[in-house]
């Protein structure tokens, strides 16, 4: 089944809030949200999942800091565990695989050198595949106990823990990223107008008035030619 992705404007309808306030939550919690070629931001529903939690973590009082301390702790508990399992899940597949090297080399052992060397490639390719099964595996579980545990006990174990921040200070910084967000909006939009004023057909009545303010600038030039010509004249008389 074919993921879906977000942009941030959907992304932040769908956790309930404003875009510049996802910015700022993935700021402070250090999110590694993915960007495409164009540096946009877009989000899974597994980032969806993490910030929804989030989201319900500060209803319940919980400034971003203390939800910070929680997540990168849950993170490193993690991964502590899944690397132990990795190396014992590697070590069961070497194993096996050792096991059945043994047994093919017993029952080829009339069979060229060359074609055992080729069984042997071919179970060490064998390896390879298992090692990447786990490899995807662990991250897959990674990720998913990652997004469940975002939200379970974080109150109890991290309120006492909790230094920093004030409520305060936090909407401020919001308001900060909300500010930031509308400044560029209006710069987006001030290009866009200035694009179409540029495509817009030259008004009419403008058109005349340059035609009026060149004819005048015209005629005084021939005046002044004149009165020039004139005096060129005179002196010539004289």
């Amino acid at each position: 089944m074919k993921e879906t992705y977000y942009q941030i404007k959907e992304a932040a309808a769908k956790v309930g809030v404003e875009s510049h306030v996802l910015r700022y939550w993935e700021e402070e919690l250090k999110m590694d949200i993915h960007r495409n070629e164009m540096g946009h931001r877009y989000y899974t529903e597994k980032d969806i999942e993490v910030l929804s939690k989030v989201r319900d973590l500060k209803e319940k009082g919980l400034q971003l800091k203390a939800i910070r301390n929680y997540l990168e702790m849950r993170r490193k508990q993690i991964t502590e565990k899944q690397v132990k399992k990795d190396n014992q899940i590697a070590a069961v597949a070497m194993s096996e695989t050792d096991k059945k090297q043994e047994n093919e080399t017993t029952k080829n052992e009339m069979i060229p050198v060359h074609q055992r060397a080729l069984t042997n490639e071919e179970k060490m390719e064998q390896f390879q595949q298992i090692m990447n099964r786990i490899l995807s595996n662990a991250i897959q579980e990674n990720n998913e106990l990652i997004g469940k545990t975002a939200g379970e006990h974080a109150a109890n174990a991290v309120v006492t823990q909790f230094q920093g921040m004030t409520k305060e200070q936090e909407q401020r910084a919001e308001e900060r990223y909300r500010k930031l967000d509308q400044t560029l909006r209006e710069i987006q939009q001030a290009r866009l107008e200035a694009a179409a004023a540029n495509m817009r057909p030259v008004d009419k009545r403008r058109q005349k008035r340059l035609k009026r303010k060149n004819n005048q600038q015209n005629h005084v030039s021939e005046e002044k030619e004149t009165i020039t010509e004139v005096e060129t004249t005179s002196e010539t008389v004289s």
